[in-house]
């Protein structure tokens, strides 16, 4: 069963008023702070409710009883005032949800056009929102500078009204495809590589994961990954998620379009994850040219002389 009711903002302060929306009629609402009950409230759909005697600071739960089920929502009071007005970031508005997202410096309002009603949460401003589908919302908040930065994911669904599952201050972000909804990140720590798709019911299913990454690069069409790990390479399309992948070895170059070379009886193949075979062309008798900007990886033989190549 959804939750019968929701009080916006989550996290407040002592001059909040916290705003009680609930989906079911006739419902009785407990308020408590320490374990002592404040309030009793029955909820109406044609009174919403508007809370402003939390005045005290901590961690207030607010509870009702359904049909024999309990449901329990935390709400934070915390030690200061607000005052005054916030700045507008950006909005988003999509086709197919009531949903206008006014993303604030501070906050975030969701104005419901089918309900004409206005709920606020306090300390979610994302740097981006993309629709998964009618109901789900990804939100990306990046922090710290471009080298280090850090990105912080949630799936925020308009039906329950509240973020349903996150990932937080471990990742960098390596692409998030909006054409194929898969997310790849990597983990800051231990260097693997992840890739997530956001699922209907508001949770991050992991689908692919590489450990132990030494070197990573995204193809400049931004349709493949080039993953460099301890004694192999791969080359993985983001869109299909088809990989090849080739244990490193000193005959084989790997180029930062996801395109992989190698050497068989003096003739050159190259092949990547859209091709259907091998592509073979006679080596130069003054050899390749292969630029190491190019490159993700070079074996030994071919930077010792099987192919020439130059530094640009």
């Amino acid at each position: 069963m959804k939750t019968p009711f929701r009080i916006f903002p989550s996290t407040g302060y002592v001059n909040s008023q916290f705003q009680v929306l609930n989906f079911v009629e006739n419902v009785e609402l407990n308020i408590a702070i320490n374990g002592q009950n404040i309030n009793t409230i029955v909820l109406s759909k044609e009174n919403p409710a508007i809370l402003t005697g939390m005045k005290k600071p901590g961690e207030y739960t607010a509870s009702c009883t359904v049909a024999g089920e309990v449901h329990i929502q935390k709400i934070i009071v915390e030690d200061a005032i607000r005052l005054g007005s916030s700045i507008l970031k950006t909005c988003y508005l999509f086709d197919n949800s009531p949903y206008t997202f006014f993303v604030m410096k501070d906050r975030l309002i969701l104005y419901n056009e089918s309900t004409d009603q206005i709920i606020t949460e306090n300390n979610i401003s994302p740097t981006s929102i993309q629709q998964i589908d009618q109901e789900n919302f990804l939100f990306l908040t990046e922090a710290g500078d471009k080298d280090e930065q850090i990105c912080n994911l949630g799936i925020f669904n308009t039906t329950q009204l509240r973020i349903t599952d996150e990932l937080l201050d471990s990742y960098q972000n390596i692409l998030i495809s909006e054409d194929s909804r898969r997310i790849w990140l990597q983990e800051i720590n231990s260097k693997d590589i992840l890739c997530y798709s956001p699922s209907k019911t508001g949770e991050f299913n992991r689908i692919e994961e590489f450990n132990a990454v030494r070197n990573h690069e995204l193809s400049t069409d931004h349709r493949q990954i080039i993953i460099e790990q301890e004694k192999a390479i791969s080359v993985i399309n983001v869109l299909s998620l088809s990989k090849i992948s080739e244990i490193k070895r000193e005959g084989l170059a790997v180029d930062i379009d996801g395109f992989i070379y190698g050497m068989v009886n003096n003739e050159v193949y190259s092949y990547g994850t859209n091709s259907k075979k091998n592509v073979y062309f006679p080596l130069p008798e003054k050899g390749l040219n292969l630029s190491p900007n190019r490159f993700l990886w070079i074996g030994s033989d071919l930077k010792k002389g099987f192919f020439k190549h130059r530094m640009e």
